[in-house]
């Protein structure tokens, strides 16, 4: 967990993309809730015995929230996967500089694809981590 934690503070550095991207969160789980209820009404209605004019109301209102979930689940993706992005470039930059340092005998004794390989599958797996893990 330490080792993951240094990357993790590598994510909080953009706390200017972060802090918008994780209120979006409980914003985008609200609108699921608001159309769980609407639906619910609607239908404790239609057992009740009402007439079913109320029907395009609630359907324009149901989408109208999907609009407004729709909208903050995107800008929770946004920013929040923007910044992991940015940390994996970070992490790339570093590992290509570490490469380039390294000696001769490193490079003529290691597969170039073996390093590749680890270099990208590593990088990612972290990004997933801290973006689409966070959220």
């Amino acid at each position: 967990m330490k080792r993951l934690w240094k990357f993790f503070g590598r994510f909080l550095r953009h706390k200017k993309q972060l802090i918008p991207g994780f209120l979006c969160i409980p914003l985008g789980s609200l609108g699921d809730v608001l159309i769980t209820v609407q639906i619910g009404n609607a239908l404790t209605r239609l057992q009740k015995g009402s007439d079913a004019e109320f029907l395009g109301g609630v359907v324009a209102i149901v989408m109208a929230l999907a609009l407004v979930r729709g909208v903050f689940r995107y800008l929770q993706r946004w920013w929040v996967v923007a910044v992991s992005r940015y940390v994996e470039n970070d992490l790339k930059q570093e590992l290509f500089d570490k490469l380039v340092s390294l000696s001769f005998r490193f490079h003529s004794g290691t597969r170039s694809g073996d390093v590749v390989s680890r270099v990208t599958s590593d990088v990612e797996n972290v990004r997933m981590f801290l973006g689409p893990g966070a959220m």
